[in-house]
């Protein structure tokens, strides 16, 4: 049990044996850009940026309790809005982005993040994978500043393995533990050389994540 606790404790997001990186800090020039601004983070869970960002949330402590397909805001009240690995878990994320677009300010800004290559993973639920087209696609109603991967194919790689000897592993006590733990620490390095892949031609194709920067019209 302590053994069990103490892994979770080192897999925890962010960590040095979580399975990801994030190589994009856009999100963070934003809120700085941003500073005296109204921001929101849809779906934020427990994660803040800083006490000037408006957290909101349907299933995590938040400053504001509600629904991502029903934001309980004042439409064009919000100077700028991140999404970050929040649409893959709404069951409608048309709608989702609907809402966005009618609470930002014209002019206002939106920076959106979702998973393309990544195994299931539910806050609650999981439904939806989307390719960096498929992306643009759900946002053309916004005018695109920029857009592109934002964790890599290294970092897809790493945690498909993970996942694929959970498979194997996952319901033995204790092995299964050390065999994971052995297979995070061998795929370590995965995550990190895509510091060297990130900016290449066609590397949206095996991405873990994109991106998409874009302002309301």
């Amino acid at each position: 049990m302590k053994l069990r606790k103490y892994l979770k404790k080192l897999y925890r997001p962010r960590s040095l044996l979580d399975p990801t990186k994030n190589y994009i800090d856009l999100p963070r020039r934003l809120v700085e850009k941003y500073h005296n601004k109204i921001i929101l983070d849809v779906g934020a869970g427990r994660q803040r940026w800083n006490y000037r960002v408006l957290t909101l949330d349907k299933f995590e402590t938040a400053d504001v309790r509600g629904d991502a397909g029903f934001l309980p805001v004042r439409s064009e009240s919000t100077d700028l809005i991140l999404s970050i690995a929040v649409l893959e878990h709404v069951p409608n994320p048309l709608t989702a982005l609907g809402e966005m677009q009618r609470v930002l300010r014209p002019g206002g800004e939106i920076y959106i993040e979702v998973p393309f290559l990544q195994p299931f993973h539910g806050s609650p639920n999981d439904y939806y994978r989307v390719t960096l087209n498929g992306l643009r696609q759900w946002c053309q109603d916004f005018k695109e500043i920029k857009s592109g991967v934002c964790v890599g194919p290294g970092s897809a790689v790493a945690w498909l393995e993970i996942e694929y000897i959970r498979l194997w592993f996952g319901n033995i006590p204790l092995i299964g533990l050390v065999v994971e733990l052995l297979f995070r620490i061998w795929t370590l390095p995965l995550k990190f050389l895509d510091r060297y892949l990130i900016s290449r031609k066609n590397v949206d194709y095996l991405a873990s994540a994109v991106y998409f920067y874009g302002r309301k019209q």
